[in-house]
Protein backbone atom coordinates (compact mmCIF):
# COMPACT_ATOMS: atom_id res chain seq x y z
CA UNK A 1 0.00 0.00 0.00
CA UNK A 2 1.39 3.46 -0.80
CA UNK A 3 2.01 6.10 2.16
CA UNK A 4 -0.61 8.18 0.28
CA UNK A 5 -3.73 5.85 -0.05
CA UNK A 6 -3.08 4.89 3.94
CA UNK A 7 -3.17 8.76 5.18
CA UNK A 8 -6.54 9.19 2.80
CA UNK A 9 -9.24 10.59 5.58
CA UNK A 10 -11.42 8.19 3.10
CA UNK A 11 -9.61 5.32 3.74
CA UNK A 12 -12.03 2.35 4.98
CA UNK A 13 -9.69 1.33 7.64
CA UNK A 14 -9.25 4.74 8.82
CA UNK A 15 -12.91 5.23 8.29
CA UNK A 16 -13.82 1.72 10.77
CA UNK A 17 -11.74 3.19 13.57
CA UNK A 18 -13.41 6.39 13.40
CA UNK A 19 -16.53 4.60 13.68
CA UNK A 20 -15.74 2.51 16.07
CA UNK A 21 -14.66 5.18 18.55
CA UNK A 22 -17.88 6.83 18.13
CA UNK A 23 -19.43 3.94 18.81
CA UNK A 24 -17.86 3.01 22.19
CA UNK A 25 -18.08 6.59 23.20
CA UNK A 26 -21.87 6.22 22.65
CA UNK A 27 -22.19 2.57 24.38
CA UNK A 28 -20.25 4.48 27.78
CA UNK A 29 -23.11 6.58 28.34
CA UNK A 30 -25.90 4.19 27.49
CA UNK A 31 -24.73 1.63 29.72
CA UNK A 32 -24.90 4.74 32.54
CA UNK A 33 -28.73 4.84 31.44
CA UNK A 34 -30.03 1.50 32.85
CA UNK A 35 -29.30 1.98 36.45
CA UNK A 36 -31.09 5.46 36.77
CA UNK A 37 -33.90 4.94 34.82
CA UNK A 38 -34.64 1.43 36.99
CA UNK A 39 -34.45 4.06 39.57
CA UNK A 40 -36.39 6.79 38.48
CA UNK A 41 -39.10 4.58 37.46
CA UNK A 42 -39.27 3.04 41.04
CA UNK A 43 -40.06 6.60 42.43
CA UNK A 44 -42.29 7.50 39.65
CA UNK A 45 -44.35 4.08 40.87
CA UNK A 46 -44.62 5.23 44.53
CA UNK A 47 -45.04 8.93 43.26
CA UNK A 48 -48.29 8.06 41.25
CA UNK A 49 -49.66 4.68 44.00
CA UNK A 50 -47.89 4.60 47.33
CA UNK A 51 -48.91 0.76 48.05
CA UNK A 52 -48.02 -0.43 44.23
CA UNK A 53 -45.49 -2.97 45.44
CA UNK A 54 -48.32 -4.89 47.43
CA UNK A 55 -50.12 -5.80 44.19
CA UNK A 56 -48.27 -8.75 42.64
CA UNK A 57 -49.73 -8.10 39.10
CA UNK A 58 -48.20 -4.42 39.25
CA UNK A 59 -45.19 -5.72 40.57
CA UNK A 60 -44.87 -8.37 37.30
CA UNK A 61 -44.48 -4.99 34.99
CA UNK A 62 -42.22 -3.33 37.40
CA UNK A 63 -40.01 -6.29 37.33
CA UNK A 64 -40.32 -7.12 34.01
CA UNK A 65 -38.82 -3.26 32.71
CA UNK A 66 -36.08 -4.22 35.81
CA UNK A 67 -35.33 -7.19 33.96
CA UNK A 68 -35.19 -5.43 30.60
CA UNK A 69 -33.21 -2.68 31.55
CA UNK A 70 -30.67 -5.20 33.25
CA UNK A 71 -30.25 -6.96 29.72
CA UNK A 72 -29.99 -4.15 28.00
CA UNK A 73 -27.02 -2.82 30.60
CA UNK A 74 -25.21 -6.21 29.41
CA UNK A 75 -25.74 -5.78 26.14
CA UNK A 76 -24.26 -2.39 25.58
CA UNK A 77 -21.41 -3.89 27.91
CA UNK A 78 -21.41 -6.86 25.42
CA UNK A 79 -21.55 -4.13 22.10
CA UNK A 80 -18.72 -2.14 23.82
CA UNK A 81 -16.38 -5.29 24.31
CA UNK A 82 -17.67 -6.18 20.63
CA UNK A 83 -16.19 -2.53 19.57
CA UNK A 84 -12.85 -2.70 21.45
CA UNK A 85 -12.14 -6.71 19.82
CA UNK A 86 -12.96 -5.17 16.00
CA UNK A 87 -11.07 -1.76 16.38
CA UNK A 88 -8.14 -3.56 18.13
CA UNK A 89 -7.92 -6.09 15.08
CA UNK A 90 -8.48 -3.28 12.61
CA UNK A 91 -5.98 -0.91 14.50
CA UNK A 92 -3.27 -3.98 14.24
CA UNK A 93 -4.27 -4.73 10.47
CA UNK A 94 -3.61 -1.31 9.24
CA UNK A 95 -0.38 -0.96 11.18
CA UNK A 96 1.05 -3.88 9.25
CA UNK A 97 -0.93 -4.28 5.77
CA UNK A 98 2.49 -3.01 3.98
CA UNK A 99 3.75 -6.62 5.50
CA UNK A 100 4.03 -8.31 1.89
CA UNK A 101 4.58 -11.95 3.05
CA UNK A 102 0.74 -13.11 4.12
CA UNK A 103 1.91 -15.39 5.85
CA UNK A 104 3.69 -13.53 8.57
CA UNK A 105 0.61 -11.07 8.49
CA UNK A 106 -1.49 -13.70 9.69
CA UNK A 107 0.84 -14.82 12.31
CA UNK A 108 0.69 -10.83 13.34
CA UNK A 109 -2.81 -10.90 13.55
CA UNK A 110 -3.05 -14.28 15.47
CA UNK A 111 -0.50 -12.86 18.15
CA UNK A 112 -1.65 -9.60 18.58
CA UNK A 113 -5.23 -9.08 17.66
CA UNK A 114 -8.15 -9.68 20.21
CA UNK A 115 -9.59 -13.28 19.13
CA UNK A 116 -13.17 -12.44 17.78
CA UNK A 117 -15.41 -13.06 13.90
CA UNK A 118 -13.67 -9.89 12.38
CA UNK A 119 -9.93 -11.59 13.13
CA UNK A 120 -11.36 -14.65 11.84
CA UNK A 121 -12.54 -13.24 8.76
CA UNK A 122 -9.24 -11.20 7.80
CA UNK A 123 -7.59 -14.71 7.93
CA UNK A 124 -9.59 -16.56 6.03
CA UNK A 125 -9.68 -14.06 3.19
CA UNK A 126 -5.31 -14.08 3.48
CA UNK A 127 -5.91 -18.04 3.44
CA UNK A 128 -8.01 -17.59 0.17
CA UNK A 129 -5.67 -15.06 -0.51
CA UNK A 130 -2.70 -17.54 -0.52
CA UNK A 131 -4.44 -20.16 -2.39
CA UNK A 132 -5.07 -17.80 -5.14
CA UNK A 133 -8.78 -17.71 -4.49
CA UNK A 134 -9.42 -14.34 -3.84
CA UNK A 135 -12.81 -14.44 -5.65
CA UNK A 136 -14.46 -16.19 -3.09
CA UNK A 137 -14.37 -12.80 -0.65
CA UNK A 138 -17.26 -12.03 -1.52
CA UNK A 139 -19.05 -15.17 -0.25
CA UNK A 140 -16.93 -15.57 2.90
CA UNK A 141 -18.35 -11.53 3.54
CA UNK A 142 -21.86 -12.81 2.61
CA UNK A 143 -21.87 -15.31 5.01
CA UNK A 144 -20.55 -13.05 7.93
CA UNK A 145 -23.16 -10.59 7.11
CA UNK A 146 -25.89 -13.10 7.73
CA UNK A 147 -24.07 -14.01 10.92
CA UNK A 148 -24.13 -10.90 12.26
CA UNK A 149 -27.58 -9.62 11.26
CA UNK A 150 -29.19 -12.38 13.12
CA UNK A 151 -26.74 -12.14 15.85
CA UNK A 152 -28.36 -8.26 15.95
CA UNK A 153 -31.75 -9.35 15.40
CA UNK A 154 -31.45 -11.87 18.82
CA UNK A 155 -30.27 -8.73 20.33
CA UNK A 156 -33.27 -6.52 19.56
CA UNK A 157 -36.15 -9.42 19.59
CA UNK A 158 -35.55 -9.78 23.43
CA UNK A 159 -36.49 -6.09 24.07
CA UNK A 160 -39.09 -6.49 21.51
CA UNK A 161 -40.74 -9.45 23.04
CA UNK A 162 -40.51 -7.68 26.52
CA UNK A 163 -42.16 -4.90 25.39
CA UNK A 164 -45.27 -6.72 23.63
CA UNK A 165 -45.25 -8.53 27.16
CA UNK A 166 -45.76 -5.20 28.87
CA UNK A 167 -48.32 -4.00 26.95
CA UNK A 168 -50.37 -7.73 27.06
CA UNK A 169 -49.82 -7.27 30.85
CA UNK A 170 -51.14 -3.66 30.60
CA UNK A 171 -54.15 -4.77 28.88
CA UNK A 172 -54.95 -7.55 31.36
CA UNK A 173 -54.78 -5.12 34.15
CA UNK A 174 -57.75 -2.70 32.22
CA UNK A 175 -59.86 -6.07 32.10
CA UNK A 176 -59.11 -7.04 35.62
CA UNK A 177 -60.03 -3.02 36.51
CA UNK A 178 -63.35 -3.70 34.64
CA UNK A 179 -64.14 -6.50 36.23
CA UNK A 180 -63.87 -5.31 39.62
CA UNK A 181 -65.52 -2.44 38.38
CA UNK A 182 -69.15 -4.22 37.53
CA UNK A 183 -69.65 -5.78 41.00
CA UNK A 184 -69.83 -2.67 42.64
CA UNK A 185 -72.22 -1.09 39.88
CA UNK A 186 -74.29 -4.05 40.00
CA UNK A 187 -74.58 -3.46 43.72
CA UNK A 188 -74.60 0.27 43.31
CA UNK A 189 -78.11 0.39 41.12
CA UNK A 190 -79.48 -2.23 43.80
CA UNK A 191 -79.36 -0.14 46.14
CA UNK A 192 -81.53 2.36 45.18
CA UNK A 193 -84.14 -0.22 45.88
CA UNK A 194 -83.19 -1.09 49.13
CA UNK A 195 -83.77 0.87 52.33
CA UNK A 196 -80.28 1.75 53.12
CA UNK A 197 -80.33 4.69 50.09
CA UNK A 198 -78.10 6.62 48.81
CA UNK A 199 -75.55 5.85 51.01
CA UNK A 200 -74.88 2.27 49.79
CA UNK A 201 -75.08 4.08 46.41
CA UNK A 202 -72.64 6.07 46.90
CA UNK A 203 -70.45 3.69 48.80
CA UNK A 204 -70.42 0.99 46.27
CA UNK A 205 -69.67 4.15 43.32
CA UNK A 206 -66.80 4.85 45.22
CA UNK A 207 -65.41 1.08 44.92
CA UNK A 208 -66.58 0.87 41.08
CA UNK A 209 -64.39 4.15 40.72
CA UNK A 210 -61.61 2.05 42.57
CA UNK A 211 -61.86 -0.42 39.90
CA UNK A 212 -61.42 2.42 37.18
CA UNK A 213 -58.68 3.79 38.67
CA UNK A 214 -56.44 0.22 38.62
CA UNK A 215 -57.49 -0.52 35.11
CA UNK A 216 -56.42 3.35 34.11
CA UNK A 217 -52.99 2.78 36.56
CA UNK A 218 -51.85 -0.67 35.34
CA UNK A 219 -52.62 0.55 31.56
CA UNK A 220 -50.84 3.72 32.10
CA UNK A 221 -47.66 1.88 34.10
CA UNK A 222 -47.73 -0.61 30.76
CA UNK A 223 -47.66 2.02 28.25
CA UNK A 224 -44.93 4.33 30.11
CA UNK A 225 -42.88 1.15 30.65
CA UNK A 226 -43.62 0.19 26.90
CA UNK A 227 -42.73 3.45 25.30
CA UNK A 228 -39.74 3.97 27.18
CA UNK A 229 -38.53 0.68 25.93
CA UNK A 230 -39.34 1.35 22.74
CA UNK A 231 -38.04 4.99 21.78
CA UNK A 232 -34.73 4.46 24.36
CA UNK A 233 -33.76 0.76 24.64
CA UNK A 234 -34.80 -0.49 21.20
CA UNK A 235 -33.69 2.17 19.10
CA UNK A 236 -30.44 2.76 21.18
CA UNK A 237 -29.81 -0.59 20.24
CA UNK A 238 -31.03 -0.36 16.35
CA UNK A 239 -28.13 2.51 16.10
CA UNK A 240 -25.27 0.58 17.39
CA UNK A 241 -26.19 -2.45 15.95
CA UNK A 242 -26.32 -0.66 12.79
CA UNK A 243 -23.32 1.46 13.33
CA UNK A 244 -21.57 -1.68 14.34
CA UNK A 245 -22.54 -2.81 11.03
CA UNK A 246 -21.15 0.57 9.09
CA UNK A 247 -17.52 -0.34 10.75
CA UNK A 248 -17.82 -3.71 9.03
CA UNK A 249 -18.99 -2.55 5.94
CA UNK A 250 -16.07 -0.38 5.86
CA UNK A 251 -13.51 -3.40 6.56
CA UNK A 252 -15.19 -4.88 3.50
CA UNK A 253 -14.38 -2.46 1.71
CA UNK A 254 -11.17 -2.53 2.39
CA UNK A 255 -10.80 -6.28 1.42
CA UNK A 256 -12.22 -5.77 -2.05
CA UNK A 257 -10.94 -2.11 -2.85
CA UNK A 258 -7.45 -2.13 -1.40
CA UNK A 259 -6.25 -5.98 -0.38
CA UNK A 260 -7.14 -7.93 -3.40
CA UNK A 261 -5.88 -5.48 -5.66
CA UNK A 262 -2.44 -5.48 -3.99
CA UNK A 263 -2.03 -9.70 -3.87
CA UNK A 264 -0.24 -9.33 -7.63
CA UNK A 265 2.46 -6.76 -5.54
CA UNK A 266 2.51 -9.23 -3.06
CA UNK A 267 3.24 -12.12 -5.20
CA UNK A 268 0.56 -13.78 -5.21
CA UNK A 269 -0.68 -15.49 -8.77
CA UNK A 270 -4.54 -16.30 -8.26
CA UNK A 271 -6.34 -18.52 -10.02
CA UNK A 272 -7.93 -15.83 -12.62
CA UNK A 273 -4.30 -15.07 -13.25
CA UNK A 274 -3.50 -18.94 -13.83
CA UNK A 275 -6.93 -19.42 -15.98
CA UNK A 276 -5.66 -16.11 -17.60
CA UNK A 277 -2.21 -18.08 -18.16
CA UNK A 278 -3.51 -21.06 -19.49
CA UNK A 279 -5.85 -19.61 -21.59
CA UNK A 280 -3.12 -17.58 -23.28
CA UNK A 281 -1.01 -21.11 -23.21
CA UNK A 282 -3.89 -22.43 -25.12
CA UNK A 283 -4.29 -19.73 -27.71
CA UNK A 284 -0.59 -20.00 -28.11
CA UNK A 285 -0.69 -23.81 -28.62
CA UNK A 286 -3.94 -23.91 -30.85
CA UNK A 287 -2.33 -20.63 -33.41
CA UNK A 288 0.94 -22.61 -33.37
CA UNK A 289 -0.30 -26.06 -34.35
CA UNK A 290 -2.51 -24.11 -36.92
CA UNK A 291 0.27 -22.46 -38.61
CA UNK A 292 1.95 -25.90 -38.37
CA UNK A 293 -1.49 -27.14 -40.79
CA UNK A 294 -1.48 -23.93 -43.03
CA UNK A 295 2.20 -24.81 -43.43
CA UNK A 296 1.83 -28.70 -44.29
CA UNK A 297 -1.54 -27.24 -46.88
CA UNK A 298 0.95 -25.12 -48.11
CA UNK A 299 3.63 -27.96 -48.95
CA UNK A 300 0.85 -30.69 -49.44
CA UNK A 301 -0.52 -28.10 -52.45
CA UNK A 302 2.97 -28.01 -53.78
CA UNK A 303 3.67 -31.31 -53.62
CA UNK A 304 0.54 -31.94 -55.62
CA UNK A 305 1.08 -29.20 -58.26
CA UNK A 306 4.19 -31.21 -59.03
CA UNK A 307 2.40 -33.90 -59.19
CA UNK A 308 -0.15 -32.89 -61.43
CA UNK A 309 2.70 -30.89 -63.60
CA UNK A 310 4.89 -34.70 -63.52
CA UNK A 311 1.59 -35.96 -64.72
CA UNK A 312 1.15 -34.04 -67.43
CA UNK A 313 4.56 -34.65 -68.27
CA UNK A 314 4.03 -38.06 -68.28
CA UNK A 315 0.70 -37.99 -70.35
CA UNK A 316 3.50 -36.67 -72.86
CA UNK A 317 5.86 -39.00 -72.34
CA UNK A 318 3.12 -41.49 -72.94
CA UNK A 319 1.38 -39.92 -76.05
CA UNK A 320 4.85 -39.60 -77.60
CA UNK A 321 5.65 -43.39 -77.45
CA UNK A 322 2.24 -44.31 -78.98
CA UNK A 323 2.96 -42.05 -81.22
CA UNK A 324 6.27 -44.25 -81.80
CA UNK A 325 4.79 -47.30 -81.40
CA UNK A 326 2.04 -46.14 -84.25
CA UNK A 327 4.76 -45.20 -86.56
CA UNK A 328 6.77 -48.07 -85.76
CA UNK A 329 3.93 -50.85 -86.47
CA UNK A 330 3.25 -48.23 -89.77
CA UNK A 331 6.87 -48.86 -90.57
CA UNK A 332 6.70 -52.35 -90.00
CA UNK A 333 3.94 -52.95 -91.68
CA UNK A 334 5.08 -51.75 -94.52
CA UNK A 335 8.28 -52.90 -94.82
CA UNK A 336 6.60 -56.25 -94.67
CA UNK A 337 4.09 -55.83 -96.98
CA UNK A 338 7.42 -54.71 -99.13
CA UNK A 339 8.86 -57.72 -98.57
CA UNK A 340 5.48 -59.67 -98.89
CA UNK A 341 5.13 -57.84 -102.85
CA UNK A 342 8.85 -58.35 -103.50
CA UNK A 343 8.96 -62.31 -102.85
CA UNK A 344 5.62 -62.63 -104.91
CA UNK A 345 7.46 -61.15 -107.68
CA UNK A 346 10.43 -63.18 -107.44
CA UNK A 347 7.86 -65.86 -107.50
CA UNK A 348 6.52 -65.14 -110.36
CA UNK A 349 9.97 -64.60 -112.24
CA UNK A 350 10.72 -68.23 -111.63
CA UNK A 351 7.20 -69.53 -112.64
CA UNK A 352 8.09 -67.73 -115.88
Amino acid sequence: MSEKVIIDKRYPLILALKTLDSLKIKLIFASLMPIPFIICGIIAMFFLRADWFKDPFIDSIVLLFTVGQLIALKQYITLYNAASKIRNTIYILKENESEKDLTKLKEILYEKAAPGHVRDLIIRWIDLALQGEPLSFEAIMDNAAIKRYQANDKLISTHININRTTLKLGFLGTLIGLLITFPPMKSAILSLQSSEGEFKFVKDIARAIEGDQYAIFTTLIATGFSIFIELLTIQLLERFTLTLEEANNFLDEWAIAYFRPSLKERGIITSKDRATSLETLVNSKIEENLNKVVKAVDELSKTVDNIVKFQEILNNKVNKLIEYEKDYRSFISSKLNATIKSIGDIDEKTDT
